[in-house]
Formats: C-alpha cells, sequence, structure tokens
C-alpha cells in the first residue's frame, strides 16, 4: 500500500501482476494460517483489510466470515480485485478506495482489522492505531503483520518511513491505546535479494464494554439479562448482575432460561455494593426501583441507562397454575433478549438514561 508521502503509480504499474510473485503468494498464506491461530473468526463478522493491494489475504479468509471491506489508495490494486471477485464468484470482499491517514473512517465498526506488509509505509503509526481502535467495536481484533526491523535492503532503492518494525514497539502502542491480549510471533520468512527477511504478526484486542445489569433483588430480571449477555454477546461484553438488596435466585427464571439453552443456575445473588472494586463501562437499571436507588458511586463510575421490564413474580402472584406463571416469566425473558440483541449499539446511542424503550 502507498501512503501519503508516496505517489501511487508504481502500485498502479505493478497491480495486473501482482499475485504472480510466489514468495508473496507463499507469505500471504503464512500470515493467513497465523491469523487463524490467532483470532476467532466466525460467520457474521465485518472485518476491514488495510492495505490489501489485491485482497489476496482477504480471499483466504472470506469463507469464515461475515464480510470484508478489502481498502487500499491504489486504485490499479483495487480493480484487480474487482476482477478476482468477478471470476471467482465471491459476494462478500467489499473494494474501498480509502486513506485512513487523511480520510474519515467509515461510520459502522469492525469486528477485526487486518493490515499486512503495509504499515511500514506509513509515517505516523501511532495515529493510525488511534483510528483503527476507535474503528473497532468492543472485544474486535488488530492484526498486524509486517517486516521486522532491517537494514533497508528489503525494498533496495526504494524509501519508506520504515524499513521493517520493531515488534516491542508495536506492543507499547497498541497497550497505550488500552488494548489487551497483545502478542506476537515470527510466521514467515520471506525470501527476497538472497536473503530471508522475517515477517512477524501481532495480535491485540479492544476491551470488553464491561456492564452491569441492576434490578432490587438480583433474583430475576438482571440474572436473565446477565444470562442472555453472556450467550448472545460474550465476544464484546463482560456482563454482571447485581441487586440493591439480595433476594435469591429465582428458581423459575432459571427454568424458563433453560427452556432456550441458557444456564444461568449457577448464578448467585449479589448486592451491588460488593462490587464497589470493579469499574464499569455501563449500568443497565431494569427496573425503577434499582434506577432510583442506584447508588451514586456507581453513576459516578459509568453510564446509566435505564430499560425496564415488568416484574415476573409480581405477574405470576395470581397464577393459578406453575405453567401460567412460567408464561409471564418467558414473556420477559424473551423481551430481554430483544433487548440484548441491539446491544452494544443501543447502549452508546442512549444519551439519556431514559432513552432505550424495549420493543413489544
Amino acid at each position: 500500500m502507498t501512503s501519503p508521502q508516496k505517489s501511487t503509480n508504481e502500485f498502479d504499474a505493478k497491480a495486473s501482476f501482482w499475485d504472480e510473485d510466489f514468495h508473496r503468494r507463499a507469505l500471504t498464506a503464512a500470515i493467513a494460517k497465523a491469523l487463524m491461530a490467532c483470532v476467532s473468526l466466525r460467520s457474521g463478522q465485518r472485518l476491514l483489510e488495510y492495505g490489501c493491494g489485491t485482497a489476496s489475504l482477504s480471499f483466504l479468509l472470506a469463507d469464515r466470515v461475515g464480510s470484508i471491506d478489502a481498502v487500499d489508495v491504489s486504485m490499479g490494486m483495487l480493480e484487480q480485485v474487482r476482477k478476482k471477485l468477478m471470476a471467482a464468484g465471491i459476494r462478500n470482499i467489499h473494494p474501498l478506495l480509502l486513506d485512513l491517514t487523511r480520510d474519515p473512517p467509515p461510520s459502522d465498526p469492525y469486528d477485526g482489522i487486518i493490515i499486512a506488509m503495509a504499515l511500514h509505509h506509513i509515517a505516523d503509526i501511532a495515529a493510525l492505531l488511534r483510528t483503527f481502535v476507535a474503528m473497532l467495536r468492543p472485544g474486535g481484533f488488530l492484526a498486524m503483520a509486517d517486516l521486522l526491523e532491517e537494514d533497508g535492503s528489503f525494498h533496495g532503492d526504494v524509501v519508506v518511513p520504515h524499513p521493517g518494525l520493531q515488534p516491542e514497539v508495536l506492543m507499547k502502542l497498541a497497550r497505550a491505546q488500552e488494548l489487551t491480549d497483545v502478542q506476537w510471533r515470527v510466521v514467515h520468512h520471506m525470501a527476497r535479494n538472497d536473503r530471508e527477511y522475517p515477517v512477524f504478526l501481532l495480535c491485540a484486542r479492544k476491551p470488553k464494554l464491561k456492564v452491569l445489569f441492576l434490578c432490587t433483588g438480583n433474583s430475576c430480571r438482571s440474572q436473565m439479562a446477565e444470562g442472555w449477555a453472556r450467550a448472545l454477546k460474550s465476544d464484546m461484553i463482560e456482563a454482571h448482575s447485581a441487586g440493591v438488596e439480595t433476594h435469591g435466585l429465582n428458581p423459575l427464571a432459571v427454568k424458563v432460561m433453560a427452556e432456550v439453552g441458557v444456564d444461568i443456575s449457577h448464578h448467585r445473588s449479589k448486592k451491588v455494593d460488593d462490587l464497589q472494586d470493579k469499574n464499569f463501562d455501563y449500568v443497565v437499571t431494569v427496573c425503577s426501583h434499582a434506577h432510583e436507588t442506584c447508588p451514586m458511586w456507581l453513576k459516578g463510575k459509568a453510564k446509566v441507562v435505564h430499560v425496564g421490564f415488568d416484574d415476573p413474580p409480581t405477574l405470576a402472584k395470581g397464577a393459578k397454575t406453575e405453567e401460567e406463571a412460567l408464561s409471564h416469566y418467558r414473556r420477559v425473558r424473551d423481551e430481554i433478549r430483544r433487548f440484548l440483541e441491539t446491544l452494544p449499539d443501543s447502549l452508546k446511542k442512549a444519551q439519556t438514561t431514559h432513552e432505550y424503550e424495549p420493543s413489544a
């Protein structure tokens, strides 16, 4: 990939025969293999490959994820991507002309961002990392493959901002952006100029959102919310639940959650004051009493969003049979699931504590 400091003409000219280089193909295959061992790829994920060239790496990953935006600043490279997509009949790779060193990033977040053999062309790596982190969903990954620092011979007479990179420096930059699980290793040795150049892969992850679901007794609604969050959004959310008081785990809540394959039988009823050592990004109050009595120490440490749900035990008091009582639990269970499916986006969009309203 070219940088703002270098013309794209060279890459445009090389685009038509870029994939003919055996050593480049071997490198791409090695990076893909190492990447799949380093991060979890799943259907439905939205990825971005930055500095994609002819997107050969994206082609190797496409059948494992939902979609990939293949981004480069070379129109010649992206034209080759389009030709390859048409020939292969692949529909989930989307070529995109974009320079993130000066253009605004796409508005929708990504589950993962990959940059392979392009970072050494970027003058201000720290600034680009900040942009990448802002583009990631909570829990999303960043994977960077590049040359280990070398003597400048890899590119011959071509001057690039960085003659390879030091992984330890990249690790420091990643941790400065509060990325976690930062790790690297050499994944390939690329032959060029009668020698071999080590190539490393560094993977890191954006922290998950820490969300506390709060109700009066941490018996039913908040427990179901925690269970759904762990079942549906564990890749993005670190879920907790607590109560202003502790009323014990409601057995009917356990039963209706088990009906849909979510086991909360091991949960325990916790008082919110026992969690003062934890820092939360959001507190979701699921009943009015919890919202009205939410401790001030929580309000000062996290954004509080109120999403009220009916109380199944109260509704079930007049039930003549257990099945009739369970119907109330099931309805609220399903309403909580629909809310959890909107996370984390609905929390980020909520500007006030009363903005989100669960759909019927």
